[in-house]
């Protein structure tokens, strides 16, 4: 009689330890499974938040490339100095889009000019320009000599417009004709964006927007976004994600890695990295004219 008692009980304790089991499996199994929509539905939210940065800033420059290679500034004549109305016309272009690098225009005849915001760059940018402290504005001019040389003239200049220093390159290397940003517009004759690629002056990443001149001179003018930047913002928001998602899965409680984890870490691993930039000409990004392999609208 005792032995059967005892197997009864063994037996309805066995089935409530099984219907306790299942019951703790399905709650966990639910708990993961919110929890790996709620950290998915984040991810999508903050990788669109990094995405449409980038794509505001592509476009107000694509804009006004488009207003500067129209310029009778710039595209009426091909002969540059460094007293240039164009100077003036592409620091009032820096000062409507900061988040711009440099803005730039090259000619057929290998002429070259540059204006950059040195209020963009770092220390080290700055020691690689030898720039002082004091210098607001670097300008680039090439001008190139009866022989086919490209001397590189390098003007730094105050907030003012003041020149403070002048370096003169003979043999600096840059012929704008044989950059992919020049070669690629000229052929397409329209608008174009670059997938990302490293500055030859300033070795960081940059997106170039660029347009052919429309007058009399034949040439491109072109402005460089910086990536640089732009990886702090996306780090920030990786950081920030990493931290989200690991709020989601421990709300106060330990458990074990879950899929929830895996999902951030891959989200995180997996979101656009423009600090990590192609060579120039590159086919990371579609060099048409415009966005559509990043699922934007082609520029009108």
């Amino acid at each position: 009689m005792f032995g059967f008692r005892a197997t009864i009980t063994c037996a309805v304790m066995a089935f409530i330890v099984a219907l306790a089991a299942l019951l703790i499996l399905i709650q966990t199994r639910t708990f993961n499974l919110t929890t790996e929509q709620a950290a998915s539905a984040y991810m999508d939210a903050a990788s669109a938040k990094s995405f449409g940065r980038l794509q505001s800033q592509v476009a107000e420059i694509v804009t006004l490339v488009r207003v500067l290679s129209a310029s009778p500034n710039l595209a009426d004549s091909d002969e540059r100095t460094e007293t240039d109305r164009g100077i003036a016309l592409l620091k009032a272009a820096l000062h409507a889009l900061p988040q711009m690098d440099s803005v730039y225009v090259g000619y057929d005849n290998g002429s070259w000019l540059q204006v950059r915001n040195l209020d963009q760059v770092n220390n080290e940018q700055r020691e690689r320009l030898r720039a002082s402290p004091e210098a607001a504005f670097n300008i680039h001019l090439i001008r190139p000599t009866p022989t086919g040389a490209l001397p590189l003239r390098r003007i730094f200049q105050d907030r003012l417009g003041d020149q403070l220093e002048q370096l003169d390159l003979w043999k600096y290397g840059y012929d704008a004709r044989k950059r992919s940003w020049y070669r690629d517009t000229m052929r397409a004759d329209r608008l174009l964006i670059s997938s990302p690629y490293l500055s030859f002056t300033m070795a960081t990443p940059v997106i170039t927007v660029s347009a052919p001149l429309r007058g009399a001179a034949r040439g491109v003018v072109a402005a460089d976004l910086k990536l640089d930047t732009f990886s702090d913002f996306v780090n920030e928001q990786r950081t920030r994600r990493a931290w989200d998602c690991f709020d989601i899965r421990f709300r106060g409680r330990a458990h074990r890695p879950s899929r929830a984890q895996a999902i951030c870490r891959q989200r995180n691993d997996a979101s656009f990295r423009p600090e990590t930039p192609q060579r120039q000409g590159a086919r990371s990004w579609p060099r048409s004219d415009g966005l559509e392999g990043m699922g934007w609208r082609r520029p009108l």
